[in-house]
């Protein structure tokens, strides 16, 4: 995958891992959501509205559990298991220009050896 070190460069696999962290995120909350219109649905019987509760939350659990290293890092939202403590990850433009550049310096200086 990409977010792997495949031989790629190191900026493009930050954006593409803070990408795919951010996805999950909002998917985590889109689920969140539903979880809260299916419990405020009266026309629905307690019974089918558990049942569909508890297959989202199982969803939102296995979700939460392929970003657990990000979760680690925001303790409110361990506490509160609210989404908008839930932080997004935010790769900065400059820490991606200067793995690039990092990367260039490197090859060069392996170039001048020879």
């Amino acid at each position: 995958s990409k977010g792997k070190d495949v031989g790629g460069e190191k900026g493009e696999q930050i954006i593409y891992s803070a990408q795919n962290i951010n996805k999950k995120i909002a998917f985590i909350g889109n689920l969140k959501r539903k979880i809260m219109q299916i419990g405020n649905n009266d026309r629905m019987n307690y019974k089918s509205k558990q049942k569909s509760i508890d297959k989202l939350n199982d969803i939102v659990y296995e979700l939460e559990g392929e970003i657990q290293k990000h979760i680690e890092n925001n303790p409110k939202y361990v506490k509160s298991r609210k989404l908008k403590d839930l932080i997004r990850t935010q790769e900065s433009f400059l820490e991606i220009c200067l793995l690039y550049l990092n990367s260039i310096k490197w090859k060069l200086l392996y170039y001048k050896k020879e």
